[in-house]
């Protein structure tokens, strides 16, 4: 297993870590865990299952491919430039010169990371109190 893929190993797992600690509840929402009345340990079973197989597929993908973590931002540069330069210019130099790429990566988990933090917060975590009935 190369370096890129233990950390896309460890990022998954500190996904699979920070899902735990905010489960979903019964009735939509989120909870930290030790605040949490009930668990929807359904919902938190398909979260987690989603995560896990994105990963493996990313770890495999990246066996496959390896420079596959420097062709996606690439891709992205040669948009920007509008085909000034060719893609494998843009390749060449970003083997070479890895600061954009690594500039990219934490830009777009950074992005992600405040998306899933965002579409997490807007959903109420209880419309009502708990009240237990007798």
């Amino acid at each position: 297993m190369n370096r890129t893929q233990l950390i896309t190993l460890w990022v998954g797992i500190g996904v699979l870590l920070l899902m735990g600690l905010w489960p979903p509840a019964p009735r939509g929402g989120y909870d930290f865990i030790l605040d949490a009345i009930r668990v929807s340990l359904s919902r938190l079973c398909i979260e987690w299952a989603i995560v896990a197989m994105l990963t493996g597929g990313l770890i495999y993908s990246l066996r496959v491919d390896p420079d596959l973590m420097l062709k996606i931002p690439c891709v992205f540069f040669y948009l920007r430039y509008s085909g000034k330069q060719s893609f494998e210019e843009i390749l060449k130099d970003a083997k070479e010169n890895k600061t954009n790429v690594v500039a990219f990566w934490w830009v777009a988990v950074i992005l992600l990371l405040l998306a899933l933090i965002a579409v997490r917060l807007s959903i109420p975590a209880r419309s009502a109190p708990f009240i237990l009935s007798r």
